[in-house]
């Protein structure tokens, strides 16, 4: 019955749960699977799906929970769960052993409302020896969990804890896959060269996930009627660095620029003269912007270049967003006739 009501309503639905609730009621045994102890968790093997069924699974005595995520969004954040669920009720219990990489994704298949931590165990039967690794709560599809990239040892067993959201009654299946690996150019010493006209990959979601260099630059607020708007700065309510990436081109002919993305994600762009790139002191901004393009995409418009000089573009995403753009950095007019100054920002129509 319970079976046939999920089928017909769905898993988790008001009515499966109703019937559910009935046979309890009425005495009917409710046998939750092996793996709700997580001594008796199941193997996992990398890229092959695996069945997690929450049905009459409970919680340990004890068991632990990742607690509140951190960042501007608690269900959105890789290191917990939402504020206002960070309990355990209904949990059951994989193993995966880390790859190579170091590095590793954890998803469901569907929209089932559940959790999903990470762990570290020294002993199986002692909650105290768990070491959350990752979390996360809702950055899947249909507020389905979805840890991105998390650092693991390669060659060491981890512990992989799948609740239901309050309780929800889930049956998912989830994947533990090696993740994918980033360029690098996180560090802006490993800046990407770009060849102008041709776009170029941003995706902050790449392991190790982009972060801010300590000391890491800033173009400050922008200038003008509208700091979002400006063509020297950002906004000036999100003008600190979270996850950046790094790109280099070479100044063409013309001497002047215009650099845009293929998407309508909310990043900004900066525009620097670098003369050391380990040394943060050596930089020198020449255009920046927020939110010109469509939709609070950046868009630095006619920035005005040194022919031949290598020049570094640095991209972040507004407030810490994650993004997965490309961007194209193409040469503006004619070759360059009369000196343009190095440092001149020229506003679009100008």
């Amino acid at each position: 019955a319970i079976q046939a009501a999920e089928d017909l309503y769905g898993v988790g639905s008001a009515e499966a749960q109703a019937v559910e609730e009935a046979w309890k009621a009425v005495g009917v045994p409710c046998n939750g699977a092996s793996n709700d102890n997580v001594c008796n968790a199941l193997p996992i093997t990398l890229g092959v799906p695996i069945n997690a069924d929450g049905f009459c699974a409970t919680a340990q005595s004890g068991e632990v929970s990742p607690g509140v995520g951190t960042g501007g969004s608690s269900c959105n954040s890789q290191d917990g769960w939402c504020s206002f669920e960070p309990n355990v009720q209904n949990s059951v219990w994989f193993t995966f052993v880390a790859p190579p990489s170091g590095f590793v994704k954890v998803s469901s298949d569907d929209f089932d409302n559940t959790q999903m931590a990470i762990w570290s165990v020294g002993n199986c039967s002692d909650f105290n020896t768990f070491t959350e690794v990752a979390a996360n709560d809702d950055s899947g599809p249909g507020a389905s969990p979805l840890i991105i990239c998390a650092s693991v040892n390669p060659g060491q067993t981890y512990y992989v804890q799948v609740d239901g959201f309050n309780g929800f009654a889930y049956n998912t299946n989830i994947l533990v896959e090696a993740s994918s690996i980033g360029p690098g150019n996180d560090d802006v010493c490993n800046a990407l060269p770009m060849t102008l006209g041709v776009p170029i990959n941003a995706n902050s979601t790449l392991c190790p996930r982009a972060s801010a260099q300590p000391g890491e630059v800033s173009p400050g607020a922008g200038t003008g009627g509208s700091s979002c708007n400006s063509q020297d700065g950002w906004c000036s309510f999100e003008t600190g660095v979270q996850n950046s990436l790094w790109f280099t081109f070479v100044a063409p002919p013309s001497g002047k620029v215009d650099i845009f993305t293929s998407t309508t994600h909310d990043t900004q762009f900066a525009l620097w003269s670098v003369g050391d790139c380990n040394n943060f002191g050596s930089f020198t901004e020449i255009a920046a912007n927020d939110d010109d393009g469509p939709l609070f995409a950046p868009f630095i418009n006619d920035a005005c270049v040194v022919p031949g000089q290598t020049y570094y573009v640095q991209i972040d995403g507004f407030g810490g967003q994650d993004y997965n753009t490309n961007i194209t950095v193409i040469a503006v007019g004619p070759p360059l006739t009369l000196t343009c100054p190095p440092n001149q920002v020229e506003v679009a129509g100008a």
